[in-house]
């Protein structure tokens, strides 16, 4: 019973960060801010490890997809920031 719960907790996470992963590259942009990001994106992997350390594969999962919803916001607001240099265009070659 408690696999279960954790299997189910860990699913209603992962479809709730996976929608809104999926907005963020539909809309090609993250509204948070780098700092967070960067610290949610280091906790999630000292998590990762921590799971690893006590063999707990829900929570392995459930915070390497947190690492990489991290990394995709992490890209967008790079690309954000590169595009408000340029005046919002992409360069030619």
């Amino acid at each position: 019973m408690v696999d279960f719960v954790g299997i189910l907790g860990m699913l209603l996470l992962l479809f709730g960060w996976l929608s809104e992963t999926i907005a963020i590259i539909r809309e090609k942009k993250s509204n948070l801010d780098l700092k967070f990001v960067m610290l949610y994106f280091v906790g999630s992997i000292l998590l990762v490890w921590h799971a690893y350390i006590l063999n707990d594969v829900v929570f392995m999962i459930l915070n390497g997809f947190a690492a990489v919803m991290a990394l995709v916001n992490f890209f967008y607001i790079l690309k954000g920031k590169g595009e408000k240099k340029s005046g919002g265009k992409k360069k030619r070659k």
